[in-house]
């Protein structure tokens, strides 16, 4: 807890270190309401049976994914969570190790897309979006370093715009995969 108690330009953490500090139950049950209604969203706008069904199982998992964040079994259970210690910005590298950022897409069948998602990826997700709406618009406050952004797929290239460029995405109407692979 010295981070939030000490006035530091810079604190390094290993990403097993990051994992560990939890966000504020709040902010893991808003994130995951979030998610919850852009699932909503494409479940209303599915044209078959199988579209809906499967965006379905995609929310029940990716919400009880996103709920495990906030399980402080494994996490530090000490007695501040991670948007109280003050951080302002994460540089992080190895970047693609949090590839697995899971995202809707009406396409199936498709080699490549994967409808996984890592524990690890939703994590810095939600810590990178506290950070995102902390700054304001005065900048993002997420950095990737790593020497291979791109290994397999093009969804590789969407998941790391979705992390750096959300509101860029969302100014140009791409900020779902189905239209930004449209595009």
């Amino acid at each position: 807890m010295r981070i939030a108690t000490e006035d530091w330009d810079c604190v390094i953490l290993t990403h097993s270190s990051l994992g560990k500090i939890a966000p504020s139950k709040e902010a893991v049950v808003e994130f995951s309401e979030s998610v919850g209604d852009k699932l909503e969203a494409s479940i209303r706008e599915a044209d078959d049976n199988n579209a809906v069904r499967e965006a379905q199982r995609q929310k029940k998992m990716v919400t009880a994914k996103i709920m495990t964040l906030a399980d402080t079994g494994k996490k530090d259970s000490g007695l501040l969570s991670f948007e109280k210690l003050g951080v302002d910005m994460l540089l992080v590298d190895e970047a693609d190790l949090f590839k697995n950022l899971w995202f809707h897409t009406k396409k199936t069948r498709v080699s490549g897309l994967s409808s996984a998602c890592s524990g690890r990826a939703l994590d810095l997700f939600l810590k990178s979006r506290m950070i995102y709406e902390r700054r304001g618009n005065d900048g993002y406050g997420l950095v990737f370093a790593t020497a291979t952004p791109i290994a397999n797929t093009i969804a590789e290239m969407f998941i790391m715009q979705t992390y750096l460029q959300p509101k860029r995405l969302a100014e140009l109407e791409i900020d779902s995969f189905d239209a930004w692979a449209a595009t």
